[in-house]
């Protein structure tokens, strides 16, 4: 509120009626002060807010922010790169729902890249191989859970994968600990992989019907496909 007065009344000793975007933005950007709350104090004070402005300030953070997600590359929305010593995940889950002997071969957490993650702790696992599906076109990922040798697990919740062919796995550890080059185990929600499966083919087989009765030029694009 006083950085909001202070703003206030440099407009006013110049007999401006209008806040400016700028103050409106750097009130929004810095200090977390609702826009609409600017804009209700303004009105009470006789005066308007150039949303137009700020709304042209939000513009463009939002290019500058999706210009620094490009430039860190394919894990920008997590704040990392891997580098070139972590290989690509070999994804086998079209023939097997559980393999043992895979390596973890990166973990993040807290958008850094750490050696060992612990019971309760957020993270990002990154394996050399998976039979984890990563989301994809609308289908949405598996699920399941990372088992370590000493009887850790990992939750998976979410999994993505990189341009280059990296799957992350999402998730939390519920007990123990688990460190890069450590041996697991990875295994999907068996019910779940199935119940997507169906969501899967019951999309073409509709697309298919719709074409059959209405005519080719029916296309199918943008399906959400979850269980």
């Amino acid at each position: 509120m006083k950085i909001y007065n202070e703003l206030l009344s440099a407009h006013k000793e110049k007999g401006e009626t209008v806040f400016s975007g700028a103050d409106a933005f750097k009130l929004y950007d810095t200090y977390g002060f609702p826009i609409d709350l600017t804009v209700e104090m303004v009105e009470e004070e006789g005066m308007s807010v150039d949303e137009a402005g700020f709304k042209s300030y939000m513009e463009e953070q939002r290019i500058r922010a999706r210009k620094a997600r490009e430039a860190l590359g394919d894990l920008g929305w997590a704040g990392v790169e891997f580098g070139k010593d972590v290989p690509a995940t070999e994804f086998v889950g079209y023939d097997n729902t559980i393999i043992d002997g895979a390596k973890v071969v990166a973990i993040v957490s807290e958008d850094e890249l750490v050696d060992t993650v612990v019971a309760g702790m957020d993270a990002i696992v990154v394996l050399d191989q998976t039979p984890f599906y990563a989301e994809s076109g609308g289908q949405v990922c598996d699920m399941g859970v990372i088992t370590g040798e000493n009887g850790s697990v990992f939750e998976v919740t979410a999994v993505r994968k990189t341009a280059d062919k990296k799957w992350l796995h999402s998730g939390r550890v519920v007990s123990g600990s688990f460190g890069v080059t450590d041996k697991v185990s990875a295994s999907i929600d068996v019910c779940r992989r199935a119940a997507v499966s169906r969501a899967h083919s019951s999309t073409h087989l509709l697309q298919g019907a719709l074409r059959s009765v209405l005519g080719s030029h029916v296309n199918q694009a943008g399906s959400y496909v979850e269980p």
